[in-house]
């Protein structure tokens, strides 16, 4: 779906069914929707902060990063967010300490240690669908991300121009200099009706 920020700002969002263990291997719906990611340039991991079935919201991020990396190195590779949903299932007092506990336990992780480059531009966003709680950083801090991408692909395109122009130029100017070069030296020895010249081109024409 498409998410807009006001008339003149938006961004594509893709909502991919959640993954169980051995989705890269095929089990449960999200394994065929996973090829969709490659379009994307930044993931959201959307977690339950309080899982109804009693499970560990930093095991279920855990899962989900290793059938990403399984399916997909590149996948696996893409700056990704941690949204922790539901907020208001739990009391509002207790929310900044779980964000806090559960950002922590994801941070000492081994998978997270295995890429400690990417896993600094990871985020950590609660949100609330029901009461919209979290929702509006949310989604201003997906905008931004995406203009500063932007930006940076529009500034590598110029260098690649200006890098490609420069080059083209040195060829140019390289080109000339020998010509040059050659020209003088014909200036100073000129060739004799019966020398060699092979920068030389003669035509003969016949009657």
């Amino acid at each position: 779906g498409v998410v807009r920020l006001g008339d003149h700002q938006s961004f594509v969002i893709a909502d991919i069914p959640g993954l169980i263990e051995g989705a890269a291997e095929g089990a449960g719906l999200g394994v065929q929707f996973l090829k969709h990611l490659s379009r994307t340039r930044v993931l959201l991991h959307l977690l339950d902060i309080a899982p109804v079935d009693g499970s560990n919201p930093v095991d279920n991020f855990l899962t989900i990063e290793r059938e990403l990396k399984n399916y997909s190195a590149g996948i696996s590779e893409k700056d990704r967010w941690v949204v922790l949903t539901k907020t208001d299932l739990v009391p509002q007092e207790d929310v900044a300490g779980m964000v806090q506990d559960i950002t922590e336990q994801i941070k000492s992780s081994e998978v997270w240690a295995q890429n400690p480059t990417k896993n600094q531009k990871t985020s950590f966003f609660p949100i609330s669908a029901v009461s919209g709680e979290g929702t509006s950083a949310l989604t201003a801090a997906i905008a931004q991300y995406l203009k500063a991408l932007e930006e940076q692909q529009v500034d590598d395109s110029l260098k690649s121009v200006d890098e490609e122009r420069k080059i083209r130029d040195e060829v140019h100017e390289d080109g000339l200099r020998r010509r040059a070069r050659r020209h003088a030296s014909r200036q100073q020895n000129p060739p004799g009706d019966d020398d060699e010249d092979e920068n030389n081109l003669v035509i003969h024409y016949e009657p």
